[in-house]
């Protein structure tokens, strides 16, 4: 047990999956428990506003929102879960609403005006089957539905899982995912029911194809928080959808939802009935997501992502200094390019007192952004000078002052050249150039005497300097027109 322990301690990534696998089992024993006493159901189902509210009174919440407000944040319409804090997120997701677009359009257009051209030669099984058909069915089956409830409930997990996978492995990698899933899952549910009732069924519908997006985002966002609605006015829920919604870890709830249609797919296997089979191709479906996934090495991302989304988080709110900074190491390791994890770890390694550290970090980090958005490098170096007083290679920082002046930021300009000029590593011709910069910011904010003086000082310091005369001219020009 303590090896066990040890082991744990050392790899928080399989103590995660461990926690996941034993909450799955806890949840499976609750249901089957459920199922057998409906009678205990009865009473939360009938004043599920009553078992919320007290819910919400026993919690305490880190952000200490009062209990109506964080009631009315919770409320929602949707009967399927969707993912936390994803709205925010930048980024596109037009493949997913395209394909939600797609189904959708079919099933109130062709499904509803032309049943006869979907039963015969867009089913994956056609009364009159020709080789264009066979070729283009298993495709257009996938974009079937036999109901308005079917329709809508694939889209619904469609939009919540799929929004989220998009803008993270990029619209190609999703869309072969979504019907490579489709297809596999149509076919391989096909043969397995053939197999096991003895005849081929009829198999419209996305599930499969969503399914396989799950199976995408159970490997890169397996630390997401998902939000799933519990019926908020109990048993008229039925009538008035209305939900209240918890969280719940997004391994969790797939891990269920693997486990409920494994238990739902295994009675027609053992006792040969066509009756839950379509349990097999959310299985399937699920199973190619998982596939491509780790062929895509998705995982590693995912791990890198849960590492920066903590190391983000405030220290102050409980969250330690030492683990903050063990998490924003974990994220830089796998993905050195993450500016936000870099800049958030110099800012601790600052505030955990090792300012070398933290001052090596701000420094490479802005160097790098020079070459690639001068924006952004302006704007790191805004927090490395607050806190460190800091400047980068003299050559760099020579031009961020030239950034800053370019932007109008004068002030900024001035503290990087006078950084520059007081640093004893900058070369001579540096020092001058910054030097002589400097009288120009002055002059250019209407500060004539220090332009003054500033001048003369440059002249006393570089005589023999290739801006000399310019600065002896300027001095002239001052001190007979002030």
């Amino acid at each position: 047990m303590e090896q066990l322990i040890h082991y744990l301690k050392k790899h928080p990534e399989q103590q995660f999956l461990l926690k996941a696998s034993i909450l799955i089992v806890l949840l499976l024993m609750l249901q089957s428990w459920a199922a057998c006493n409906l009678n205990f159901l009865f009473f939360p189902m009938l004043f599920g506003p009553a078992f919320i509210l007290m819910f919400l009174h026993l919690t305490d919440h880190e952000q200490r929102k009062g209990v109506t407000r964080r009631f009315i944040e919770n409320i929602s319409i949707a009967p399927v879960p969707v993912p936390e804090g994803e709205w925010k997120q930048s980024g596109h997701c037009t493949t997913t609403s395209l394909l939600i677009a797609t189904n959708v359009i079919l099933f109130y257009t062709l499904e509803h005006s032309l049943p006869s051209l979907v039963d015969n030669p867009l089913i994956v099984l056609q009364q009159v089957p020709t080789f264009l058909t066979v070729l283009v069915s298993p495709l257009a089956a996938m974009f079937l539905h036999m109901s308005s409830a079917h329709l809508w409930g694939n889209m619904f997990f469609l939009w919540g899982f799929g929004s989220v996978v998009e803008r993270r492995v990029g619209w190609k990698l999703f869309l072969a995912t979504y019907l490579l899933s489709g297809l596999i899952s149509s076919l391989a549910y096909l043969d397995l029911a053939s197999w096991t009732t003895g005849h081929f069924p009829d198999y419209p519908g996305a599930s499969g194809a969503v399914a396989g997006i799950i199976g995408l985002y159970a490997i890169r966002c397996y630390f997401k928080t998902i939000l799933v609605p519990l019926p908020l006015l109990g048993l008229l829920s039925f009538f008035w959808p209305l939900y209240y919604q918890v969280r719940m870890n997004a391994l969790v709830l797939i891990g269920l939802m693997f486990a409920l249609d494994l238990q739902g797919g295994m009675d027609p296997l053992t006792l040969g009935r066509n009756n839950g089979m379509a349990h097999w191709a959310d299985l399937f479906g699920l199973g190619i997501g998982i596939a491509v996934a780790y062929r895509y090495k998705l995982h590693r991302a995912a791990v890198t992502e849960k590492h920066l989304e903590k190391g983000l988080q405030p220290w102050h709110s409980g969250y330690g200094l030492d683990q903050k900074r063990e998490d924003l190491q974990a994220a830089v390791k796998g993905n050195p390019d993450e500016h936000r994890a870099r800049l958030e770890l110099a800012e601790t390694l600052f505030a955990s007192g090792e300012h070398d550290a933290a001052r090596q970090h701000y420094r490479d980090v802005i160097e790098e952004a020079l070459a690639s958005d001068p924006q952004a490098a302006m704007m790191y170096y805004h927090e490395y000078y607050r806190h460190l007083l800091g400047m980068l290679s003299p050559a760099k920082q020579f031009r961020l002052a030239s950034l800053y002046d370019q932007q109008g930021d004068h002030v900024m300009a001035e503290c990087c050249l006078t950084l520059l000029v007081e640093d004893s590593n900058t070369p001579d011709a540096l020092r001058e150039k910054a030097m002589y910069q400097q009288t120009l910011l002055m002059e250019r904010a209407g500060d004539i005497s220090a332009t003054r003086c500033y001048l003369q000082q440059f002249l006393d310091n570089h005589p023999d300097s290739d801006l000399a005369a310019k600065a002896q001219n300027r001095l002239q020009r001052l001190q007979v027109h002030p």
